[in-house]
């Protein structure tokens, strides 16, 4: 079975209606030190008791040495 994606707009749709119905955030704040430019950092998420639903996730990442912060966020969908 191949699985088609949906087309963004109406997962806008589902998470603008989502975030009208429940303002909830949670953050996990997260420490690594590394000594390269492209240390690569592993992060799992456990969505296993979610709700069914459409969710953003925002990645901020700030170097503690310049204090220069960067951002991504994206969304996605967790099935029941």
């Amino acid at each position: 079975m191949k699985y088609i994606l949906p087309g963004r707009r109406p997962l806008l749709r589902e998470l603008e209606g989502a975030e009208r119905a429940a303002k909830m955030e949670t953050s996990v704040t997260a420490r690594y030190a590394g000594d390269r430019k492209d240390d690569f950092t592993y992060l799992q998420i456990d969505v296993g008791q979610m709700p069914a639903g459409v969710y953003k996730l925002t990645v901020a990442v700030k170097d503690a040495r310049t204090g220069q912060t960067v951002a991504r966020e994206t969304l996605f969908r967790v099935v029941g």
